[in-house]
């Protein structure tokens, strides 16, 4: 799973973006980062990327901020659609 991490050197004001696609969840990327002397902003997956491009800071966030949708569809059907092709991605 392809994993991107926005991290902080714990000595320093520096910031990075890393990228690996060896780990199989976040917290074992988050983990890693820690030991290695880093301070774990944030960490998003292929589907927490594409929630960012509507405003959210992750997919969980989104499908939290959807569920009332279910019991207008027609009203909400854009944002709906959304979340189903959020879906699609594979991680």
């Amino acid at each position: 799973m392809l994993l991107s991490a926005y991290v902080k050197e714990k000595n320093a004001k520096h910031y990075h973006l890393i990228e690996r696609d060896c780990y199989t969840s976040k917290a074992k990327f988050a983990s890693e980062l820690r030991s290695n002397g880093y301070i774990v902003i944030r960490i998003s997956n292929k589907r927490d990327i594409a929630a960012q491009n509507h405003n959210y800071a992750s997919f969980s966030e989104m499908k939290n901020s959807y569920k009332f949708m279910h019991k207008n569809p027609e009203l909400w059907k854009r944002e709906l659609n959304e979340i189903k092709e959020i879906e699609k991605i594979e991680l």
